[in-house]
C-alpha cells in the first residue's frame, strides 16, 4: 500500500469503488477481522482521503454490528438455555407437588380409615361390655329365681368388682 492513499491498493480500490457504486449499502466487500485490524494499524499516522476514511468507517461499523449481532445471538442462546432449564424445574416442581398432594390424600384416607376402625373397635368393646353385663344380670336373675338369693347377691357383688 502506498504512503498516502488506501484507495490506491488495487484490491481495495475495487472494493471502495463497489461500495461507492452501491451508495454504501452493499457491505459484502468491506474489510473484516484481521484485514481490518491490519489496515487500521497501517493507517496510523497517515493522511488518507475522505473516501478512504468513509470506507474504513463503514468497515469498522459493519464489524461492530457483526460483533454486536454475535453477542446478542449468544445472549439469546443463553436466555433460551435458562428458559429451558426453568421449564424443566417447573415440570419437576409440578411433579413433586402432585406427588405431595397424592401422599397427603393417601395420608388423609388412611387417617379417616383408622378413625373409623377405632370407632368400630370402641363400639365393639362397648357391645362386649354390655353383653358381659347382661350375662352377669341374667346369671344373677337366674340364681335369684331359683331361690339362691345369697348366691345371686355374691354373684352380683363379684361381677361389680370385675366390671369396675
Amino acid at each position: 500500500m502506498g504512503n498516502q492513499e488506501l484507495s490506491q491498493s488495487p484490491p481495495l480500490l475495487a472494493n471502495i469503488q463497489f461500495l461507492v457504486a452501491s451508495s454504501f449499502k452493499d457491505e459484502s466487500r468491506l474489510l473484516r477481522g484481521q484485514a481490518l485490524k491490519d489496515t487500521q494499524n497501517w493507517m496510523q499516522g497517515k493522511s488518507l482521503s475522505d473516501l478512504d476514511y468513509q470506507f474504513l468507517a463503514a468497515s469498522i461499523e459493519c464489524e461492530r454490528r457483526e460483533v454486536q449481532t454475535a453477542l446478542e445471538a449468544a445472549r439469546a442462546k443463553e436466555v433460551e438455555a435458562r428458559l429451558e432449564q426453568e421449564k424443566k424445574m417447573a415440570r419437576l416442581q409440578r411433579f413433586l407437588l402432585i406427588a405431595v398432594c397424592i401422599g397427603l390424600l393417601i395420608s388423609c384416607c388412611l387417617s379417616i380409615g383408622s378413625f373409623i376402625l377405632y370407632q368400630q373397635a370402641l363400639r365393639s368393646a362397648s357391645q362386649a361390655r354390655n353383653g358381659e353385663i347382661r350375662a352377669f344380670v341374667s346369671s344373677s336373675e337366674g340364681l335369684f329365681a331359683s331361690n339362691r338369693r345369697w348366691d345371686a347377691f355374691m354373684n352380683t357383688f363379684a361381677n361389680l368388682r370385675v366390671l369396675t
